[in-house]
């Protein structure tokens, strides 16, 4: 992996976005990945705006390793301002995009955690 890409990752999880829980949140979901241990809870206040539900306020809490935490707080940058339906499409290929690198096969299932817990909030 090249350095460039590897100190995006770590300025991410070492600086996340979004940190933090979200007393007023609309909806919350919880994910684990059993395998690593790796936890995220995403918090989710959303509004009325153009006929639409979009994503008001988007934060997350939990710990794990550099690629799902990284992960949540690039993801929660992209999701603000994001209808459901928008969220919904998001795609394997869009969140593994976010980290400008070539994720493992061994590490997909925790770079893909922030996604598959926020398309299970969707479902509430």
């Amino acid at each position: 992996m090249d350095s460039l890409y590897q100190e995006h990752i770590l300025d991410h999880y070492k600086h996340p976005r979004n940190k933090r829980e979200m007393d007023d949140a609309d909806v919350v979901q919880r994910g684990k990945n059993v395998s690593c241990g790796d936890d995220l809870t995403w918090y989710v206040k959303w509004e009325e705006k153009g006929g639409s539900q979009r994503v008001a306020d988007v934060s997350f809490s939990g710990y794990g390793c550099a690629l799902s935490q990284s992960g949540a707080s690039m993801l929660s940058l992209v999701l603000k301002g994001k209808t459901k339906e928008e969220v919904a499409a998001l795609t394997r290929e869009d969140m593994l995009a976010l980290f400008h690198a070539d994720i493992g096969h061994m590490r997909e299932k925790c770079a893909l955690l922030p996604l598959s817990t926020i398309k299970e909030l969707l479902k509430q």
